[in-house]
């Protein structure tokens, strides 16, 4: 019998706990659907007609694709005016889609589609960027440094040291650095940088690294895509705010060998920690100039709450799809290699009937050429499940622990804000008396005190918000759409390409 039809799909719509704008649902497609595959027996296309319509189907599958991103990259300047409450700069809609790099020729590598331009462009070169850092009085987390404008990496080597054995990579750079060919890294110095830039720009999304195994962490195959994994969050750092390369932490990564990396980190630790909360405030009002003049949303702690909620409950779901996602993959390797012993069976069978000297007729019809190019065909399934459907939810699901970990930031400042509130309101004595002249001071120091950290809430709370959600958001839904799309071209062409199996099949029945 024919297959049964699915539903047509639509872009995801779980609710947010903040509004945002949505990129247009796509309509129905029927060349992306299985009723692409339902065929007449008696009314089978050519080889020829077959691959043109596949080649048709593919061509428009991946300009729907193009179609949602472009809708998706349309929204952003209307998010940003509805995210909170109407809030949002009109002059940031223009300018975040220009990344602020001397060169737009810049080279990006990855394993995954290419970002939405970075949220952060409100300046409009590099040279105004600069200034912005020169404003700065004394800062621990900036330096104009080197502008890294693409990163590779390669060359993996097995090391040994005092505490077990573990892999270094060849890190480089473009344009390269004086006298500096390549440096090379370990997994644990890019958890180094990752953390120092979040430690440097608390409330903002850092992308995530490859998860760790420590069982597998030698086996040639898990090196390679951890390699890939690394080179994905280096391009996902370059490519988005150009603080984060000019960041300390980041210009000592790409910039000294191992020796003196491992003791400059001390120093790079120190400044960081030693930022005070007017100093961050500033930097990032320094930073985000048309943000940091907006108003503050409306109830930030209930947002926060609802934001936190949504990413927590999308999470589990997602990690529920991960789990299935895999496991289907698996099943296909099974079914793979079992279909290669269903072929050998039929073979053994068709010999021994051949062989039967007193065999009746008719004879069984011979199926096993067409039994061989199912399983031909379908060995692609497996991979198309491992390759796109898996590490979909495998990077949405570190994105949402990255962006937890911002939400986690700001509770942090805001915690503490609140703990100096209460501090500063116990000035005030029930009976109205003064103070003493120790206890104004030890006031006035508070009320300084609470200025800067709530100055950093502020700044932090709409930074959040205007940039780092819709990013979020923005980076996640085009990864998606992008790589479903693939998914779809993929289960289509195996959909060809098995219906003209089994239709000759039933034609040789005939």
């Amino acid at each position: 019998g024919k297959p049964e039809a699915t539903q047509g799909y639509r872009l995801p719509t779980t609710p947010l706990p903040f509004t945002l704008a949505r990129a247009p649902t796509p309509r129905r497609n029927p060349t992306l659907m299985s009723e692409a595959i339902e065929y007449n027996a008696n009314d089978v296309p050519s080889q020829e007609d077959a691959e043109a319509q596949a080649a048709a189907a593919a061509a428009e599958a991946s300009a729907a694709a193009d179609a949602v991103a472009e809708s998706v990259s349309a929204t952003i300047a209307e998010a940003e005016a509805s995210a909170i409450g109407g809030n949002a700069d009109p002059s940031l809609s223009d300018a975040k889609h220009d990344i602020p790099v001397e060169d737009e020729d810049t080279e990006t590598k990855g394993s995954y589609p290419a970002e939405a331009p970075p949220t952060f462009a409100e300046k409009g070169s590099l040279e105004e960027f600069f200034m912005s850092i020169d404003s700065l009085q004394n800062s621990t987390a900036l330096q104009k440094g080197h502008h890294t404008k693409a990163v590779e990496i390669g060359d993996p080597q097995s090391m040994k040291s005092f505490s077990g054995s573990y892999t270094s990579y060849a890190l480089t750079i473009e344009p390269r650095i004086e006298e500096v060919k390549f440096v090379r890294r370990r997994y644990s110095d890019f958890v180094w940088l990752r953390k120092w830039l979040g430690e440097a720009f608390p409330c903002i999304f850092i992308p995530p690294l490859p998860p760790k195994n420590f069982l597998a962490k030698m086996k040639s195959e898990f090196i390679e895509e951890r390699q890939k994994g690394l080179m994905e969050f280096m391009r996902r750092v370059i490519s988005r705010h150009p603080f984060f390369i000019h960041s300390t932490p980041f210009q000592l990564f790409i910039s000294k060998h191992s020796n003196t990396f491992d003791r400059k980190k001390k120093e790079i630790e120190k400044g960081i920690a030693a930022q005070s909360d007017a100093a961050l405030a500033s930097m990032f009002n320094s930073l985000f100039p048309h943000i940091s003049k907006m108003e503050m949303p409306k109830d930030p702690e209930e947002r926060v709450l609802r934001l936190k909620d949504y990413l927590t409950n999308s999470s589990k779901q997602v990690s529920a799809l991960l789990d299935s996602s895999s496991l289907i993959s698996t099943k296909w390797d099974d079914i793979v290699s079992h279909s290669d012993k269903v072929t050998g069976a039929l073979k053994s069978l068709n010999k021994v009937e051949n062989g039967y000297a007193q065999r009746p007729e008719p004879p069984r019809m011979n199926v096993v050429d067409k039994f061989e190019s199912w399983a031909d065909v379908i060995k692609g399934k497996p991979t198309q499940w491992s390759a796109i459907v898996v590490e979909i939810f495998k990077q949405e699901k570190l994105d949402i622990g990255a962006m937890l970990e911002v939400v986690k930031k700001w509770e942090a400042i805001n915690k503490r804000m609140l703990k100096q509130k209460e501090r500063v309101a116990k000035y005030t004595k029930a009976d109205g008396s003064e103070l003493s002249d120790k206890q104004k001071l030890a006031k006035d120091k508070d009320e300084e005190i609470l200025r800067d950290v709530t100055a950093l809430y502020e700044i932090c709370t709409k930074v959040m918000f205007q940039s780092e959600v819709l990013h979020y958001w923005d980076q996640k839904t085009r990864n998606f759409n992008s790589q479903v799309h693939e998914f779809f071209k993929s289960q289509l062409d195996i959909a060809s390409k098995l219906a003209k199996v089994w239709a000759e099949g039933k034609e040789q029945e005939a």
